[in-house]
């Protein structure tokens, strides 16, 4: 040991003792030294000294003769251990973090250090931000956020979440802009693909940088289900059925299906919708309260968790709708039926057998009088497949059965006399 080795801090003297006369034999003191690991003691070891009395006279100090008041310690410098870490660069420095050496690189020149949570750092301190879980997962999106616990000592200039297939997402993948401050906040990630996983971190900005919350992960949703529409059917003035099919739910139950329709192009479910139950396969929708002789648009569509789908669009175009009776001629009596309804036309369905009679209320007013005379008792005008039941033409009443093999609207003359003393027209509604 060179002088220029010695800690003088931890010099120690054994000074010799006064002569005297000889006391009696007694136990003799004993000196033990080992060896000490860095640790607590000796940060990079040393000896441990340890005195006591040999009382058995074996002449070693065994652990129960030791006097632990009398216990110290013989401590390393730090001379060329590499237990302490050499710079690298002019500048560089040393802080220790309660388990090692740590190295802080050089600064610029006017730049400060500051103290950042437990840790020396230049310039100012970064904040801390933490990543808030995922919910509302869909194929498309996913909702996430981020709590900044501390704005590092200054203004949070920009915060949101970034997101990417690859791990660690930063500025560089995909991410939002969410404002600006502390405190929650949550966003939205959008343009997800389905079935794939992904990696969020969120991310805060203030005059020391941008630092990124802890990373989670998690797999996107469903795709969207697969609907086409089929045709359209039962068309009257003011109802139609239109048909359709889930053929796929992209992965995830459809909660909800049926038919939209406008009588504008591209209809949505914001428009006139009829549902028609929920899951895969065929169904067909009733449209009703339709306005007649108006073209309209439909499509199927078909809702999971992950958003709205739509077949292609269909058009149709209503009936004209039924006009109440008219009647010119002699004021005389007019048609009547016992299937005429409240709105003055006559509704009836496919194969139903209609009776259509008129009576004249006037004695000296004959309609059909003889077999001689003209007798148009009922002149059909564009029906199709009309049966013909009944056929009366005689005396004071003028009347037949007739029914229709299609759906349509149909219109009937009933004309009295064989100059047309009077003529009423009819509408006639077939439903299916």
């Amino acid at each position: 040991l060179d002088n220029n080795e010695i800690n003088q801090t931890l010099t120690k003297y054994v000074c010799n003792g006064l002569s005297g006369a000889k006391g009696e034999s007694g136990h003799s003191a004993l000196i033990r030294t080992t060896s000490e690991n860095p640790g607590l003691n000796c940060v990079n070891g040393g000896t441990k000294i340890e005195t006591g009395l040999d009382i058995n006279s074996n002449g070693i100090l065994e652990d129960n003769e030791v006097n632990n008041l009398s216990k110290s310690f013989i401590c390393n410098g730090l001379g060329n251990s590499e237990s302490f870490p050499k710079g690298a660069s002019k500048g560089e420095m040393l802080y220790w973090d309660g388990t090692n050496w740590n190295k802080i690189p050089p600064g610029k020149t006017g730049q400060y250090l500051v103290f950042c949570y437990d840790t020396p750092h230049w310039g100012p301190c970064l904040a801390q931000i933490s990543t808030s879980s995922i919910i509302n997962i869909t194929g498309f999106s996913a909702t996430s956020g981020g709590l900044i616990t501390n704005d590092g000592g200054s203004t949070i200039t920009t915060k949101g979440i970034c997101w990417d297939i690859n791990p660690n997402p930063d500025l560089t993948a995909f991410f939002t802009t969410d404002g600006s401050g502390p405190n929650v906040f949550t966003s939205t990630l959008i343009n997800l693909i389905p079935h794939t996983r992904y990696y969020v971190r969120a991310y805060a900005t203030n005059s020391g940088g941008t630092v990124y919350g802890n990373e989670l992960t998690f797999i996107s949703g469903a795709e969207l289900p697969k609907v086409t529409t089929g045709i359209s059917s039962n068309i009257s003035y003011n109802t139609a059925s239109i048909s359709g099919e889930v053929t796929s739910d992209g992965g995830a139950s459809v909660t909800e299906r049926g038919i939209c329709y406008s009588s504008s192009q591209n209809p949505t479910t914001s428009n006139s919708i009829v549902v028609s139950g929920s899951g895969l396969g065929n169904f067909i929708a009733n449209l009703s309260g339709l306005n007649g002789n108006t073209t309209y648009y439909a499509r199927a569509f078909a809702i999971n968790n992950s958003g709205i789908s739509y077949g292609a669009e269909i058009s149709f175009t209503t009936m004209q709708a039924p006009s109440t009776q008219f009647c010119s001629g002699w004021p005389g009596p007019n048609a009547t039926s016992s299937l005429m309804n409240q709105n003055g036309f006559i509704t009836a369905q496919v194969g139903q057998n209609i009776d259509i009679s008129m009576v004249t209320e006037l004695p000296f007013i004959v309609c059909c009088q003889g077999p001689n005379q003209e007798c148009n008792a009922s002149s059909i005008f564009n029906p199709i497949n009309t049966n013909i039941i009944n056929y009366n033409c005689g005396g004071q009443k003028i009347s037949e059965i007739i029914s229709f093999a299609q759906t349509g609207i149909y219109k009937v003359k009933v004309i009295c006399g064989n100059i047309g003393y009077r003529t009423c027209e009819l509408s006639i509604e077939i439903k299916p």
